[in-house]
């Protein structure tokens, strides 16, 4: 391969990254996706998927933060929950799409039994279509 191809394998391959921007870690915007009074948040059902959203109107254009959860109620097992959570990050990261304004999402698992990658997979495409719109 010539260095003209590298990079453009490598430009290829970053766009389906999860780096760690996209990843929600602050405590006010959570605090203000799951506050219940709040006017800018909405749902998006999508078994076995319940996804929070809340947009900043008047913000750049970009990639969404993105939360995944996953209850302790319905999964003991640590490493049962880290997999939902790794197939949820992957199957979003696949689909993901720039927004109009600086998005938070939140993922939450309400299924009972640990999904199949195909399942996840259409769940999320539903949910992100459903937010393009």
């Amino acid at each position: 391969m010539t260095g003209g191809s590298d990079r453009l394998f490598y430009m290829e391959r970053k766009d389906h990254t999860f780096s760690r921007q996209e990843r929600l870690k602050s405590n006010k915007v959570i605090a203000r996706l799951f506050d219940r009074n709040a006017e800018e948040c909405f749902t998006v059902p999508a078994w076995p998927y319940r996804a929070v959203v809340y947009r900043e109107p008047g913000t750049p254009a970009g990639l969404p933060s993105v939360l995944v959860s996953v209850p302790k109620r319905n999964f003991k097992k640590a490493v049962i929950r880290n997999r939902i959570k790794r197939l949820t990050r992957e199957a979003y990261r696949l689909q993901k799409t720039p927004y109009s304004c600086k998005t938070y999402i939140a993922f939450l698992y309400v299924g009972k039994e640990i999904p199949e990658f195909n399942r996840v997979q259409r769940a999320m495409e539903f949910i992100l279509d459903k937010l393009k719109s």
